[in-house]
């Protein structure tokens, strides 16, 4: 019983975590893909 309230408690921690590194990971590179389209529209 105490092992599942800390693996709980350990994925509550952790899960927006990784849902928000993933999140700034996808945001970051869909920014460099659009930077970079854009200038090779510009030149």
């Amino acid at each position: 019983m105490a092992e599942m309230i800390t693996y709980s408690s350990f994925a509550t921690d952790w899960l927006p975590i990784t849902i928000v590194s993933a999140a700034v990971a996808v945001s970051v590179f869909i920014a460099i893909l659009v930077f970079k389209v854009g200038l090779k529209r510009k030149s």
